[in-house]
């Protein structure tokens, strides 16, 4: 028995769990068994004092029996009542696994749910994105209907302006040849404006270019009067020693009168003097003799025959004059050579003309 209650207690021990939910508590007529078993022991206790020993222990026996069966009874109840409570732990314990699937499903089925609910929310906001862009797109669309509205009243009002000029290329197109439907003369229209367009911006540019050319002009004016004005400058100092150079060429030039003069009368002289040495030449070889004559002879050759002639004279009188020494000697040259003088060829002496200032 002690050893079914040890087990029951373990068990007890190991559901803690469920027993603290449902905690068990003592009957009420075991509280009571106890309390009157007290009592009568109590009352036992005091009797027995007034008794004899053996007696006392017959009697402490008596009361253990009866102790004993009562706690049988007890026990008996206690595990009952036990088997009571393991039958409502099983209960509790399938109702527990009952409540925990319930919770799991009803956990799955909230995870769904929102799972559900946070799809329906995107969903609504990916639908309100998609409304408010096309909320856009409608307004845009609704500003270029306007537009395209004022567009076309436009075009409208031009059209009714233009058709009489429609009208008028049509009848062009109906009296000219050189065209045959009204968008060659709108092509060639196109085609004159691009030209004009062109030949504006050429014309801009060319008007650039001398604009360009005009202060280019305009600063060369300017260092052209700058140049000519040191030019005049120039000319002035220029002309001014023309001046002074035509003085000294005026000075010059009665310098050259002078020398003219003087070289007319040189000239003269020396005309004079080459008839005379002429002369003396023509007697100095007719003196000589026909072998020695050079009728080719230059005047230098001149001066140097009759110079050699004058040098012969004057040892000859030199040498009637003074006589010769005993021994011989004489001061003058002597006949070897002046043999060797006449041998000797006459050197040319070249006068050179004097150049011209």
């Amino acid at each position: 028995m002690n050893d079914k209650f040890e087990q029951l207690s373990r068990d007890m021990y190991h559901s803690r769990n469920i027993e603290d939910k449902v905690q068990a508590y003592p009957p009420e007529s075991a509280e009571k068994s106890a309390g009157a078993a007290r009592t009568k022991k109590a009352m036992s206790n005091a009797k027995l004092a007034t008794i004899h020993p053996k007696t006392e222990v017959l009697g402490r026996e008596r009361e253990l029996r009866s102790l004993e069966r009562k706690l049988k009874k007890q026990k008996k109840q206690f595990d009952k009542e036990v088997e009571s409570q393991l039958v409502e732990q099983a209960a509790l314990v399938r109702e527990e696994r009952h409540l925990h699937d319930g919770l799991v499903k009803q956990n799955i089925t909230i995870q769904a749910s929102e799972e559900k609910r946070l799809k329906a929310v995107h969903k609504r906001e990916e639908e309100e994105n998609v409304v408010a862009d096309k909320q856009l797109e409608l307004d845009v669309l609704k500003d270029t209907e306007t537009d395209l509205t004022e567009r076309l009243t436009l075009q409208e009002a031009r059209l009714k302006r233009l058709v009489k000029f429609s009208a008028y290329l049509n009848k062009v197109v109906d009296e000219s040849e050189a065209y045959t439907e009204t968008s060659d003369i709108i092509d060639r229209f196109d085609t004159l404006n691009m030209t004009y367009g062109d030949l504006l911006t050429l014309d801009a540019e060319n008007q650039d270019a001398i604009d360009a050319k005009r202060k280019e002009f305009a600063r060369s004016k300017d260092m052209r009067g700058n140049e000519a004005l040191g030019l005049t400058n120039q000319v002035a100092g220029l002309q001014e020693r023309l001046d002074i150079l035509q003085q000294e060429n005026t000075k010059l030039e009665s310098e050259w009168a002078h020398i003219q003069n003087t070289a007319a009368k040189q000239m003269l002289l020396l005309g004079q003097l080459k008839l005379a040495t002429n002369n003396l030449y023509t007697m100095v070889q007719n003196h000589l003799g026909p072998h020695k004559y050079s009728p080719g002879a230059s005047f230098p050759e001149m001066l140097d025959w009759i110079a050699l002639f004058i040098q012969d004279l004057s040892d000859i009188t030199s040498r009637f004059i003074n006589p010769a020494p005993a021994d011989g000697s004489t001061s003058t040259l002597g006949m070897a050579e002046r043999d060797a003088l006449r041998a000797r060829p006459v050197q040319r002496r070249v006068v050179e003309p004097k150049a011209k200032k």
